[in-house]
């Protein structure tokens, strides 16, 4: 029964459900998970990626109502609106802020009544906002200064030295195993009752570490505070105001694009109104209802301005309005006040504060800016700041009746009647009073955060959604209301797509507008990990390329047959003029031996192609530019040219832009999928996520990055090429086709639009050394290879000195990177992975550029399944995955399936595979404790047996020795066996008969050695002594 029972309970700690193991769907009826409780967790890459470049871009845009202008509120508004969605952001108050509040007192004295502190070392999101997303100037915050005061009892004392031997074991435990041991306990009972302090040491933590009010708070939530934030930890504030950042935030959000983020100061709400079978809401404020039907409504309020909001209908709201009801909320106040002239720097104080047990318990001196930096022209000060019970002291007085009771614990901290004399103005806030926070901050006392912590994030009908601080972890301090917002907006970001292309390089936007056109319902989504034209691609320091529509192989002589009119195709859809994208002006000149001159002539020949040969004669006269090799001759391609990547980049980007169901995500990166849903693929970014019906994946030279995160080791190099200018010169006027000649590719001069104008394109295609190939992008250096550049010298003295000036050659600045796999050909085929189904595709190779619009046709109908019966269908075979040495075999438990099967086997996920690898150890354990049960069994039955045999051995020894023993005899035998030890031992004991008298003596010996054999020796020297 235990084992079953263990088993059970094995399987439901297997099968829970883990937030932080993947984005949940966009949808969840529940809105989005809560964070993670471990702090170490908190943090992921899309969120870090999000506050600093923003959200992806969205497809469908929502229109969004966000309630409460703090720092949660106008991140939403801000991210929201920026990645395409709607957004109205409405405040009660007159600012934007919330709890971020700068107090500017007259002569330009600065100081904060609400945030103060900010540990950017530790808070990363906040962090990213300041320094790198809006580029704020920081200073450090003086929290510790050695001339401070520490005034207890009337008297100095010197700083803690309890707490953290207290809270070391709580900080050593992750924190699930915290909850479950501590979950209950306040900073009080702990403290006295596991810690065993003494009451004294108590009072003195309360006091030195200010929590002497939040004795009641869970210990956990105390313990993850510090957890978060070392002892040491370093504290920063922003040069001018830490509201520097709400204005920069509302700045940002007011200059986004069409007036999708507005923002409405004043506006209070009083309703909110939900539609739980549209799932939408509407708003009321000041009992008129604020225009409009939003698809989500945004809580970003204060736990208790939320709990004072009307929702409708109450019964959908229930379980809110309990956690908001329970949710224990601190006060906080502070009183400042401004000084004609900085007194404390006369007792050498430039910052940190004061401890005490007066009224005004800690005090902070000045720390902000001002107009001047001399003493003479004084400052602002934290003469109180206090919080929980502390606060509720000076929020119950009137403001001078606080300043002066401030004042006077100056005087007496300090001993120094100057802060009478140069006092010049005081400034009291306490947050309790707010009208539109009603309170501090957010503070678990024992039992909330099991209780009530996913309740407070959770959303209503997944349209009515709250953030904030209290719905994360990070209480009191503004990264919390950052992570709340972040929380959110991943969620916000996933959408659900019937295709996702990864890559957005030329074939990746054909490959859209392809099957745009196919299928005009579908949703389409391209990521890209870089900007679209990005110079880190294969063609990425091009601006053309050239096209050569004949070739030695038959399959690709055909497919560039199919592509000339596909490429006028996409010119007359573009509204282009004829040439634009596929120059023929100059036609095309292959150069090399006479064999493969032939099979090219003869493939132009066989598919009607406007094909010219030229014999080495033919091809010195008609294209002296160049001196060939007396072997070799040429075919003239007059249907053949260049690319012009630059505009098919722009023109493909503008046609996508303008067709509604398609999206293009730059600057984003595929992680990995998960595709065990079933209905979808869930596809991981760098910047969030996205679910998607089918996947094409087009990474160009990071093919192999991404085979490598399929669990597949794509065999191909990178050839990290330059492109070279040589000088044309001046006194040739010879017009010059494209041309190849085996190892090096030239561009016809009139017609290459570069900056490099008076000189002649030339570009390497083969490397001097196979050992220089790259396997991954990041080795790319984009200088050009030294050796490369002199066999272009050289190659360009003896074979074009009449054209060109060798001597005088530039290099671009990019160089380009070639996918070149061990057959030279090109991948397009099914990622040979279980996925539930051909759903995912991949394209690699070099060389493509000038098929993009066959390989986009081919792309999108493996995706359709529509590939029989095309003209291409018969070369497929030449674009799989099971062509000679493209897989290089991964020794794994898993085989790879060949892209001909279809497999039915559902993949399981984290939760399934931890279930069944903890059931067969189980079932590995059970096996063994019942061996080794059986094994024991036996054991003991033979030991058994052989203490039986050993008893009936000296029962027999004794019948037929008939020994018979006097009493006298038989204790000196006795006494004599306990001598001997073994004899009488509790296995081999030998029962001695009672009797008067001994007979077959001499036989003794000899019948112990026969039944006993381990007992001889010590029975004939027991025999022979008695």
């Amino acid at each position: 029964m235990f084992i079953w029972l263990l088993t059970l309970f094995v399987f439901q700690i297997a099968s829970r459900p883990s937030h932080s193991a993947r984005l949940r769907f966009h949808g969840d009826n529940n809105g989005p998970p809560p964070l993670d409780l471990d702090p170490n967790n908190m943090y992921n890459e899309q969120m870090l990626n999000t506050a600093q470049q923003g959200l992806p871009k969205c497809l469908t845009p929502r229109n969004v109502a966000v309630i409460g202008g703090g720092v949660a509120g106008l991140i939403t508004a801000l991210e929201l609106s920026l990645s395409g969605h709607m957004v109205q952001l409405f405040e009660a108050s007159n600012r934007l802020g919330g709890r971020i509040y700068t107090y500017r007192a007259p002569k330009g004295y600065i100081t904060e009544l609400g945030a103060m502190r900010l540990p950017l070392d530790q808070h990363l999101l906040l962090a990213t906002y300041i320094k790198s997303r809006f580029g704020l100037p920081i200073k450090q915050f003086q929290h510790y200064n050695p001339n401070t005061v520490v005034y207890l009892n009337g008297k100095g004392q010197t700083p803690w030295a309890f707490w953290g031997t207290a809270i070391k074991p709580l900080l050593d435990m992750d924190d699930a195993t915290q909850l479950r041991m501590y979950g209950a306990y306040s900073v009080q009972f702990y403290l006295m009752e596991v810690a065993n302090l003494s009451r004294g040491a108590v009072d003195f933590i309360g006091l030195m570490l200010n929590l002497e009010a939040d004795m009641y708070a869970s210990i956990v939530e105390i313990a993850r505070d510090f957890k978060l934030l070392p002892v040491n930890a370093n504290f920063s504030h922003i040069d001018g105001g830490n509201d520097l950042l709400i204005n920069a935030l509302a700045k940002a959000c007011q200059t986004v694009l069409n007036g999708r983020c507005s923002l409405y100061l004043n506006r209070p709400i009083s309703s909110v109104l939900y539609s739980s079978s549209s799932h939408t809401g509407t708003l009321e404020s000041k009992n008129l209802t604020v225009p409009g039907t939003f698809t989500d409504i945004v809580v970003a309020t204060t736990a208790r301005a939320a709990n004072a909001i009307d929702f409708r209908p109450r019964i959908e709201f229930i379980t809110k309005y309990q956690a908001l009801r329970q949710l224990n909320y601190d006060c906080a106040s502070k009183i400042a006040h401004s000084f004609s002239v900085r007194w404390w720097e006369k007792q050498v104080i430039t910052g940190g504060h004061s401890i005490t047990d007066l009224p005004v318990r800690f005090v902070y001196y000045y720390n902000f800016s001002t107009t001047s930096n001399r003493t003479e022209d004084g400052a602002i000060m934290l003469s109180s700041y206090t919080w929980a019970q502390d606060a509720l002291l000076w929020s119950g007085m009137r403001d001078n009746q606080s300043c002066r009771l401030a004042l006077n614990n100056l005087n007496l901290i300090h001993a120094t009647s100057d802060v009478y004399s140069y006092e010049a103005g005081c400034q009291t806030y306490h947050w309790c009073n707010d009208p539109y926070s009603l309170g501090a901050y957010a503070l678990f006392t024992p039992y909330q955060e099991v209780n009530i912590h996913n309740d407070l994030g959770a959303s209503v009908g997944d349209t009515v959604h709250f953030i904030g601080e209290h719905t994360s972890l990070a209480h009191a301090w503004v990264e919390g209301a950052v992570l709340s917002s972040m929380r959110l907006l991943m969620h916000f970001q996933e959408e659900v797509f019937d295709l996702a292309i990864i890559g957005g390089g030329p074939l990746g936007l054909a490959t859209a507008l392809a099957m745009s056109q196919k299928q005009p319902t579908w949703r389409i989504a391209i990521i890209e990990r870089f900007q679209l034209g990005n110079t880190q691609g294969s063609s990425g320091s091009s601006d053309i390329q050239q096209f050569q529509q004949a070739y030695v192989e038959w399959y690709m002589s055909d497919l560039g047959r199919l592509a000339v009119p596909m490429w006028q195709d996409l010119e007359r859809r573009a509204s282009l003029p004829p040439g634009s994208l596929l120059n023929t002006n100059n036609g095309f000149l292959y150069i090399d031996s006479t064999t493969e001159t032939g099979s090219v002539n003869n493939n132009c020949r066989n598919l009607s192609l406007p094909c010219v040969l030229l014999n080495p004669t033919e091809l010195k006269y008609n294209y002296s530019f160049i001196n060939a090799s007396s072997d070799q001759q040429a075919v003239f391609m007059s249907s053949s040219g260049q690319i012009n990547v630059t505009l098919l980049l722009n023109v493909l980007k503008e046609v996508l832009n303008q067709t509604p169901n398609v999206v293009i995500r730059e600057n984003e990166a595929y992680l990995k999928h998960d595709s065990s849903n079933g209905s979808t693929i869930n596809v991981i970014t760098n910047r969030g996520s996205l679910n998607a019906s089918n996947i094409v994946f087009l990474p160009g030279p990071y093919a192999k990055n991404v085979s490598a995160l399929l669990g597949l080791n794509l065999n191909m190099n990178l050839w990290e090429l330059p492109t070279f200018y040589a000088h044309r010169l001046t006194n040739v006027s010879t017009i010059t086709p494209n041309w190849f000649d085996d190892s090096f590719a030239g561009y016809s001069p009139e017609s290459d639009k570069s900056l490099y104008a008076g000189y002649v394109r030339i570009e390497p295609h083969f490397l001097v050394d196979p050992k220089r190939a790259l396997v991954w992008p990041d080795q790319r250096t984009n200088i050009p290879d030294q050796l490369l550049l002199n066999a272009t010298h050289w190659w360009l003295k003896t074979h074009m000195a009449k054209f060109v000036d060798p001597d005088d050659i530039k290099s671009a600045p990019n160089t380009c990177l070639a996918s070149i796999l061990p057959d030279g050909g090109y991948l397009l085929d099914y990622v040979p992975v279980n996925d539930n189904g051909k759903r995912m595709v991949m394209g690699a190779g070099g060389w493509a550029m000038k098929y993009i619009p066959v390989f986009a046709d081919i792309l999108t109908d493996l995706v359709l399944g529509t590939t029989a019966n095309k003209p291409y269908a018969r070369y497929l075979d030449q674009f799989t995955f099971n062509r000679p040495g493209r897989l290089i075999p991964i020794i794994s438990t898993t085989t790879i399936q060949p892209t001909t099967t279809t497999s039915t086997a559902k993949p399981k996920d984290s939760h399934e595979i931890l279930f069944r690898n903890v059931m067969i150890v189980f079932v590995v354990l059970t096996c063994v404790l019942v061996y080794n049960f059986i094994s024991f069994k036996r054991y003991s039955c033979s030991q058994e047996n052989k203490r039986k045999d050993s008893l009936h051995s000296t029962e027999l020894l004794n019948d037929r020795l008939s020994i018979v023993l006097t009493q006298p005899i038989q204790s000196q035998i006795k006494i004599r066996a306990h001598s001997y030890g073994e004899l009488i031992s509790s296995t081999h004991q030998v029962p001695l008969r009672t009797a008067s008298s001994l007979s077959i003596y001499p036989n003794f010996i000899q019948a112990t050695k026969s039944f006993i054999p381990n007992q001889y020796e010590i029975s004939k020297r027991l025999v022979s002594d008695l």
